[in-house]
């Protein structure tokens, strides 16, 4: 919450994924009006997703982005930790050396990564 309105006012006013007040809902509702309203005939509307995007930001990296416009280093520090926290599966811990978890709470600032 603390992080969030630092880079809400970069985003494009039509991105939906992960923002504040925003849902798939809106997206489509969004796309309806842009197919219908305007008198142009669209003939594909493609969606898509990077496979596993989410599984290979490198962490330095985003933490030296995230360095740039957060002077906190406490902030930064629970930002690390979050993402060495490791991941259990089946009762087994692995290390965390890469990636964000999708949906996660970084995942806001993993949308930074892809400017920097």
């Amino acid at each position: 919450m603390i992080l969030e309105p630092i880079w809400e006012a970069d985003f494009s006013t039509h991105s939906y994924g992960f923002r504040p007040n925003r849902s798939t809902y809106d997206a489509m509702t969004y796309i309806g009006k842009r197919l219908t309203g305007n008198g142009s005939t669209y003939q594909w509307i493609i969606e898509g997703d990077i496979a596993s995007y989410f599984d290979t930001i490198p962490h330095r990296r985003l933490i030296k982005a995230v360095k740039k416009r957060v002077a906190d280093r406490d902030i930064r520090d629970l930002l690390w930790k979050f993402l060495r926290a490791g991941v259990m599966y089946r009762g087994n811990v692995s290390a965390t050396l890469t990636g964000t978890p999708q949906g996660g709470i970084v995942t806001l600032l993993t949308k930074l990564q892809t400017w920097c």
